[in-house]
């Protein structure tokens, strides 16, 4: 992604639901911040995804994501602005979840966190334990 290559996922878990995002007002989303938006327009997506009937978890019903023959159809007719925009997006998504300066960001979060917490113990030491 990170590279402008489109994603074409399987509609499920960890592609679905963290990794291939939409970008909404410039930030890259997660489907629980989803859960109040109605409709992802076209150019809001940074990948495309499919399901199909050989799938464990397929119901039998129609879905909202298409087979991966259609989904590799729209693939091939999109427009070229809609394939750019739809790798600007990747590009921001992959920049914003797993870039260095994100992975910096969470990093230094853990080990602050790790930090106070050794802190708070080490002051709760008797002296002697204090030294050690």
């Amino acid at each position: 992604m990170l590279n402008g290559a489109i994603p074409l996922s399987h509609a499920s878990a960890g592609p679905l639901n963290d990794i291939v995002v939409p970008v909404i007002n410039g930030k890259a989303t997660n489907r629980k911040q989803l859960s109040s938006i109605v409709k992802i327009e076209s150019y809001q997506r940074s990948g495309l995804f499919f399901r199909d009937e050989t799938d464990p978890d397929y119901k039998g019903t129609i879905s909202a994501y298409p087979t991966l023959t259609e989904m590799l159809v729209s693939a091939t007719e999109m427009s070229e602005v809609g394939k750019q925009t739809m790798r600007e997006n990747a590009i921001h998504v992959a920049r914003e979840k797993f870039g260095r300066g994100a992975f910096s960001a969470k990093w230094n979060k853990s080990i602050s966190k790790a930090l106070f917490i050794e802190r708070v113990r080490r002051s709760n030491r008797g002296k002697v334990e204090q030294l050690y």
